[in-house]
């Protein structure tokens, strides 16, 4: 368990990761959208780095 000073701090954190995630997805989204004919490659190429670098992780044992 935290010690009781940094309980507040943890749990604020663990909120605001996601959210953060979420919000620049969005933005993310938004600049890509605007890019007539390759955007959606873009995006979809982003979406999928995170994935691939967690099966690279998973393959070498490092996580």
């Amino acid at each position: 368990m935290a010690p009781t000073h940094l309980r507040r701090g943890l749990n604020m954190m663990f909120q605001l990761a996601p959210t953060l995630g979420i919000f620049s997805a969005n933005m993310i989204n938004h600049g890509t959208s605007k890019l007539n004919k390759w955007g959606w490659r873009l995006l979809l190429g982003l979406a999928a780095s995170p994935a691939l670098l967690t099966r690279l992780q998973v393959s070498n044992g490092l996580s």
